[in-house]
């Protein structure tokens, strides 16, 4: 597996060189942390320059991140390229790329169906197919229709994922096309990418990304393709990639309650957004925004789950005070964002602690659950024991084989395995409390994936359980739940 590396970084410059006080910048984080937004990093870019970025550490500019669906513009543009090489059309026709997964019975909206269909989310399916199968192409296309292709929007994870697996059928890899179609010329490498059980990239989610190739990627779409002194991709494809298709707003009941700039109308795979921009995004607030008009790039990767105050702040506090016309140079006020800048750091609260010693029992048994914990998609493996034991200074959490040192109640930084989708070892922040010496509460945190789970396992009652929860947002979820007994 190759490792990160930005060659040829994008040229940087001041705030003020490029018309807007340094000021706003630091306003930007401070209502980004005040709305709880919990950015990880980002690029501010004008006429072709960086005069902002900041990384909330741990977080830094060679740490990759997964970009969830903004993944999804990044497949847009494979197929543009090869739609420029001859090797796909977008009104080729599903039924024509996969004939030996057809179902037995092949509907006319079956028979219609087209990649151009698939890059505009408008498959005519009112249910998105299961990806978690063990042919997901084939339970897409088993998949019922509720009108033609073409017509309705409704987003379609699913439908990513087959225009990767179309470009398969065309013998083009996603991952490595772009890296040398694309990243290579963009100076980025050892980008990586989730892939199915098939060995087909997801398509629609799983890519893992510098902050840097993001700005470059938007960079680059902002200059119609052109990057130095090559077209690497087709002005015409990107024109119409990131102009409105089709309406994101109808009477569908997918989409009546759509508002703000996700009611703008979509592309391919690229969504329109407020004064005549256009972003690739993805879950948790991962953007690569592109303002044409005042000629403005924004990449940013966050935790969040309020995507459109993200998106607020930085239209309230950087584009709409975008200058026409340099500003004087202010070295205090630049002294003042290098030192707010560096002191950024990614918020994370540590479980409740009350001091008291582990209850000695916790060490002298292996409890046995009860249900089979199940697979987390990036980890950790399912299990069907787990045992607490003292280590140092700290406790040992032993899940079946999987052994994970607790060395500190503050967050500690672990190497592990490659998990679930995972074709690589990735990093994971972990922390515990103790409460009582007999409710013991760990929280583990995929740095790359940004999967976020809590185990407590409670001896305060009766019965002994251990509960996971998905605490990712404002609102807890219990994942999984299971009483342990003592194994024999």
């Amino acid at each position: 597996m190759s490792q990160h590396a930005l060659h040829h970084p994008l040229p940087r410059t001041s705030p003020e060189s490029i018309g807007l006080a340094s000021r706003h910048i630091i306003e930007m984080t401070e209502d980004m942390k005040a709305a709880g937004i919990n950015p990880h990093a980002f690029l501010l870019l004008r006429h072709g320059q960086v005069f902002a970025e900041g990384y909330y550490a741990p977080y830094g500019p060679l740490m990759p991140q997964t970009v969830y669906s903004l993944s999804k513009s990044f497949t847009s543009i494979a197929i543009g390229l090869a739609a420029a090489d001859g090797k796909i059309s977008l009104d080729e026709h599903l039924v024509d790329l996969f004939p030996d997964d057809l179902p037995d019975v092949v509907s006319p909206e079956l028979q219609a169906l087209t990649v151009r269909d698939c890059l505009r989310m408008a498959t005519g399916q009112p249910k998105e197919p299961d990806l978690v199968s063990s042919n997901p192409v084939k339970t897409f296309l088993a998949t019922p229709f509720s009108e033609m292709p073409g017509q309705v929007f409704r987003y379609n994870t699913a439908a990513t994922y087959m225009l990767s697996a179309s470009l398969k059928t065309k013998g083009i890899d996603l991952e490595p096309f772009l890296q040398e179609r694309i990243f290579d010329h963009l100076g980025v490498s050892g980008i990586r990418w989730m892939r199915m059980p098939q060995g087909i990239c997801t398509g629609g989610f799983g890519m893992s990304a510098l902050p840097e190739l993001i700005a470059k990627f938007g960079q680059l779409i902002l200059q119609k393709g052109r990057w130095q002194d090559k077209q690497l991709i087709d002005p015409d494809y990107l024109a119409q990639a990131t102009a409105k298709q089709i309406e994101t707003q109808n009477d569908d009941k997918e989409n009546v309650g759509r508002r703000g700039d996700w009611s703008l109308g979509y592309g391919y795979q690229f969504w329109q957004t407020r004064d005549g921009s256009f972003r690739g995004d993805g879950m948790y607030g991962q953007y690569c925004l592109v303002v044409p008009d005042r000629d403005f790039v924004l990449a940013m990767t966050a935790f969040t789950d309020d995507l459109q105050k993200e998106l607020d702040i930085v239209f309230d506090r950087i584009v709409a005070n975008l200058s026409d016309t340099p500003l004087p140079e202010d070295p205090g006020a630049a002294a003042d964002l290098k030192t707010h800048l560096g002191a950024l750091r990614v918020e994370w609260p540590v479980p409740v602690d009350d001091g008291l010693p582990l209850d000695p029992k916790w060490g002298e048994t292996v409890w046995k659950l009860v249900r089979k914990a199940p697979n987390h998609p990036f980890g950790p493996r399912s299990f069907k024991s787990i045992r607490v034991e003292p280590a140092g200074h700290g406790l040992r959490l032993i899940m079946d084989g999987d052994v994970l040192d607790l060395k500190d109640k503050t967050w500690q930084l672990h190497e592990i395995p490659d998990y679930g989708m995972l074709r690589w070892p990735t990093q994971m922040l972990t922390s515990y409390g103790l409460q009582d010496g007999r409710r013991l509460t760990v929280r583990l945190f995929w740095l790359e994936m940004l999967q976020k789970l809590e185990y407590v396992i409670d001896f305060s009652n009766e019965t002994t359980t251990l509960t996971a929860s998905d605490i990712h947002g404002s609102k807890p979820e219990i994942v999984f739940q299971s009483d342990l007994l003592p194994q024999e």
